[in-house]
Order: C-alpha cells, then structure tokens, then sequence
C-alpha cells in the first residue's frame, strides 16, 4: 500500500500485546528536556499512531494529510530541527530509531492510544481518538484530515 515500512509498522501494531512500553507524555516532538534520541523516538511514534489510524479510519472519512512515512517523519524532523534540535544530532537519531524494534514502536503507540480513549479491538473508539486528535491540533493530528 506505501511500501514496507507501513506494512513493518502495521504488522508490529497489529501483533503487538501493548500497554507495555513508557507512556508518550507529550503530543508535539518540541524541545524540552528530552534528548534528540527522545524526540526522534517520540515522532516515529507518532507517525506509527496516525498511520495506525488511517489505515483503519478510512470508512469514517480519516486520510493521511502526507503522501508517505518518510514524508511525514521529515515533516517531524524540520518542526525539531525548528525548535532547536541539532540537525547533526537529529539525523544520527533518526538513523538509530530505523533500526530499532517496530514492536517497542508499537507498543508505545497502543500505549498513545489506549491513554486517550481507543479500546483494544474497536475502530470506532480508534477513530475517535483520531477525531480529537485532528480538533486539538496535535501533531498526530495535523498528520490526519477529514474528507467527508
């Protein structure tokens, strides 16, 4: 559908048990105290969610505001790069998290949603989130649109 990389995303999702990874504590990837590493991690986390929402929102008029991952996660990176993350600092981040497990990915992601209302086996409750995502303007959200 767009590639490998959806498909790895999704299939870690679909597996995954969740619940067990760290909580996302913020919905934006801006600076703060976080390390590089941190907001790389945070935003492909990030894009996993609204990804994960696309792909099974698209019967409640949920799309993809981006034309791929990549081109969602170089959105992300610019916004980082924009609130003042170092651009050499962000790429060996970015380079790293490729790498990393989908499944850890994942669960983070479930922990995202779970956090904000979805429950285990139900769109409509995955939709909704996406909902609130898109009214409250969260990155998540701004990575989604509404065709209906």
């Amino acid at each position: 559908m767009r590639g490998a990389r959806v498909v790895a995303v999704v299939t870690a999702l679909a597996v995954s048990a969740g619940g067990a990874g760290p909580a996302l504590t913020q919905s934006s990837p801006k600076q703060g105290t976080r390390t590089a590493a941190e907001a790389i991690s945070d935003l492909f986390v990030l894009v996993s969610v609204a990804n994960f929402i696309v792909l099974n929102c698209e019967s409640e008029g949920i799309r993809a505001n981006y034309t791929s991952i990549e081109k969602a996660i170089d959105a992300g990176v610019r916004s980082l790069r924009a609130s003042g993350f170092d651009a050499g600092q962000l790429a060996a981040a970015r380079k790293a998290e490729v790498k990393r497990s989908n499944y850890v990915r994942a669960d983070r992601a479930l922990d995202y949603l779970y956090q904000r209302g979805a429950r285990r086996q139900s769109i409509p409750s995955l939709c909704k989130v996406g909902a609130s995502e898109m009214e409250q303007g969260t990155f998540v959200g701004q990575l989604l649109r509404r065709t209906n």
